[in-house]
């Protein structure tokens, strides 16, 4: 993570020495869908800065995943022959993120025209945070294999497509990117998964130099 971000504030401060024709600051909000799970959603906010080369346009972006709430139940069982042998134990899995990326934007269609068609690559660190919670009479009774909280950070991967018009004092873009989960597998036996998320964005493309 620490990586990334010394990566991005290079790409910022060397920006001037960079064989780039525009730059832009790029800030966008969204909704997050997790592709391996319907119930797994939550809104998300981020910036990223595009250095604008003769071909494409090289991405450096932070994006956070605010926190969800997500509910459940599990079983508890006792061992005491005067209280019932299992009862509902409520259980509440709170899920956030954080990415560091750095990106590529492809032009695929409109070279000359306002409207414009990209094709996005990402590569970076992904940190997923899952809190586990339970409410139940922890004195008398037990869960078997309860899910556990989870943090976890590793590379990730992501493409997708966006759509961008052209305005006279800027850019505004819709963009669709499907994303994989951190890298790296779950010991644990976990009855949730990582989020893998299909992210749609809107944002503003504001110009802040050009040679």
């Amino acid at each position: 993570m620490k990586r990334t971000l010394s990566l991005l504030l290079v790409m910022v401060v060397l920006s001037p020495k960079l064989s780039f024709s525009q730059l832009y600051i790029e800030p966008f909000a969204g909704y997050q869908r997790s592709q391996n799970s319907s119930n797994y959603n939550m809104l998300n906010t981020g910036v990223q800065v595009a250095f604008k080369l003769k071909v494409y346009e090289i991405l450096g972006q932070v994006q956070r995943g605010w926190p969800q709430t997500f509910n459940g139940v599990d079983e508890a069982f006792t061992t005491n022959t005067f209280l019932p042998l299992s009862m509902p134990a409520q259980k509440t899995i709170t899920t956030s993120a954080f990415t560091f990326a750095i990106g590529h934007r492809l032009k695929l269609f409109g070279k000359k025209t306002k409207n414009s068609f990209f094709l996005k690559l990402y590569t970076g660190l992904m940190s997923q945070n899952n809190v586990v919670k339970y409410q139940y009479d922890k004195t008398n009774y037990v869960i078997l294999n309860p899910d556990k909280t989870i943090d976890r950070t590793g590379l990730f991967i992501s493409g997708g497509f966006e759509y961008m018009r052209s305005l006279k004092n800027g850019r505004l873009f819709i963009d669709l990117n499907f994303s994989s989960p951190p890298i790296g597998s779950v010991k644990y036996p976990i009855s949730y998964h990582l989020m893998s998320p299909v992210t749609l964005n809107v944002g503003y493309s504001i110009k802040i130099s050009k040679k």
